[in-house]
């Protein structure tokens, strides 16, 4: 799944939509960037909280998402 969304997200054009996979304790989600409301710090976890998905926590840090603030709609408020 992570190969094909890299794959997917190399060639797509500017009125594409990128995605991203999210490792949740339960299940792997396939969110498009589009859908990402806001992502929230929680310790070591991060919080997703999306339009289709509702609200995901990811065990990962939110520094560790902060590609997704280049060339995008994100950005850090504090």
């Amino acid at each position: 799944v992570q190969y094909q969304v890299l794959k997917n997200n190399l060639h797509v054009g500017p009125a594409g939509k990128q995605k991203i996979v999210l490792h949740t304790a339960d299940d792997i989600h396939l969110i498009n960037l589009d859908d990402i409301l806001f992502l929230e710090a929680k310790g070591s976890y991060t919080n997703f909280v999306t339009k289709t998905s509702g609200q995901l926590l990811i065990s990962k840090r939110l520094s560790e998402f902060v590609f997704m603030e280049q060339d995008s709609q994100f950005f850090r408020c504090h």
